[in-house]
């Protein structure tokens, strides 16, 4: 099971594989979203996990005599040129950092062989599958600073990356519904803006927005248009309501139920059907 020091070990060795360049904001964004799934996965925290999330803001402030409440990221990168020196410098403190206590030496070494001996273990999925993609941006949606510390289109696109790769790693298989977007949503902006590139969903949004704010703002409303993409223009006045109504039938049965990712796919696949019978 991958760690946070094994995944920071991973980023460091090959930061373009993960996060496209040795960015140290970029790394903490990341960080934060994968941290997110582990933690609605339930996943264990180990000592030296708890040890950095616990005491590796503060000793960068009592190295620096600080007291912000900024995060380590934001301490470290007034003392960097740019986000690629941040990047380095932060790896060079974190080993001072682990290097400040013998003790915490020694786990970090026996914490390196448990993990070079799961590698080759199968993988157990988690009972507990967590929140889906459609979920956590429906979180995200009205309390950005919450999740992502700002309204920030790249942010969120980083905090994506991190919870996706941490879902990966345990083995998570994606569903229908964020196989979709994963395939589709890019080259459905492509088509949108009439564009022909290889950047991101982020950085496509990004060019048709005043600044990062805008560009969330515009990321919500472009993927509610994505989502219900095969819904006639015509019927769009009555899509809310009939939308509800539909809800209202599934949830009237007094059956129990799991309001799922899954389930919400589900629900629009009936609906555009519906629509598309209405038509005929």
């Amino acid at each position: 099971m991958s760690g946070l020091y094994q995944i920071l070990q991973k980023i460091k060795d090959e930061p373009e594989i993960y996060i496209e360049q040795p960015s140290l904001s970029i790394l903490r964004m990341f960080l934060v979203g994968y941290e997110f799934a582990q933690s609605e996965l339930d996943i264990d925290t180990t000592d030296l996990e708890l040890d950095f999330h616990e005491n590796f803001h503060s000793w960068i402030e009592k190295k620096h005599n600080l007291r912000t409440s900024n995060s380590w990221a934001n301490i470290i990168m007034p003392y960097t040129i740019n986000e690629r020196e941040g990047f380095q410098s932060f790896f060079k403190l974190l080993d001072e950092f682990l290097q400040r206590d013998k003790e915490l030496e020694k786990k970090l070494e026996a914490e390196k062989v448990k993990q070079t001996i799961e590698i080759n273990k199968t993988q157990e999925i988690p009972q507990n599958l967590g929140v889906r993609l459609y979920e956590v941006l429906e979180k995200i949606k009205p309390r950005p600073g919450m999740y992502i510390g700002s309204a920030s289109l790249t942010a969120l696109y980083w905090f994506l990356r991190g919870y996706e790769c941490a879902r990966r790693e345990l083995g998570i298989e994606a569903t229908a519904a964020e196989k979709e977007f994963h395939s589709k949503f890019q080259p459905w902006l492509q088509k949108r803006f009439n564009l022909q590139t290889d950047n991101s969903w982020a950085k496509i949004i990004l060019l048709f927005s005043v600044n990062e704010k805008e560009a969330l703002n515009s990321f919500y409303k472009l993927l509610d248009e994505f989502k219900y993409r095969d819904v006639s223009v015509d019927a769009a006045p009555l899509v809310e309501a009939q939308f509800e109504t539909m809800l209202l039938e599934g949830l009237e049965s007094g059956e129990p139920i799991e309001v799922t990712d899954e389930w919400w796919e589900q629900k629009r696949a009936q609906f555009v059907h519906r629509l598309r019978q209405q038509k005929q």
